[in-house]
């Protein structure tokens, strides 16, 4: 499902504050990052990977799908998914050289990427393999590799 309102969530675990960079706290408390995601009217949360998602309305049954499908990723670093604006989810780990800006600039990154409906241009309608919904949009994927080197 491709959803059309900004949504993000990131999800970290209180223990392993300590252990996190100085960036990586920087981005969880980041007042800049809060009042971006604010100006765009956002549906966001930053919690602990084990915060009890409590409700059976739409929304909390939405926060509680995209905790279960996070958290038994999490290894040790704090995660970022990020959909809506009519494209496909992204998800990435928040590695320690990462900063709020950099995390600030992939998020709008995201938002300015053209909206895509239906299979992307290089998608062979012939192959074997099966065009997949969560495929990243080709100038998000190359944000993604420039922020991991």
């Amino acid at each position: 499902m491709v959803a059309t309102q900004l949504t993000v969530l990131i999800i970290y675990e209180q223990r392993d504050l300590a252990r996190y960079s100085h960036s990586q706290r920087a981005v969880l408390a980041s007042p800049t990052l809060h009042a971006w995601l604010r100006a765009q009217n956002a549906n966001w949360r930053i919690w602990d990977k084990d915060t009890p998602v409590v409700g059976t309305d739409a929304g909390a049954l939405a926060w509680r799908a995209a905790l279960a499908k996070l958290k038994p990723r999490y290894a040790g670093v704090p995660l970022l998914f990020v959909e809506g604006a009519g494209k496909p989810a992204i998800e990435t780990a928040i590695d320690p050289a990462q900063t709020e800006a950099s995390i600030l600039q992939l998020l709008k990154d995201f938002v300015d990427a053209p909206a895509r409906s239906g299979p992307p241009a290089h998608f062979d309608r012939h192959s074997a393999a099966p065009w997949r919904e969560f495929e990243l949009d080709p100038t998000l994927q190359a944000r993604l590799f420039q922020l991991a080197a």
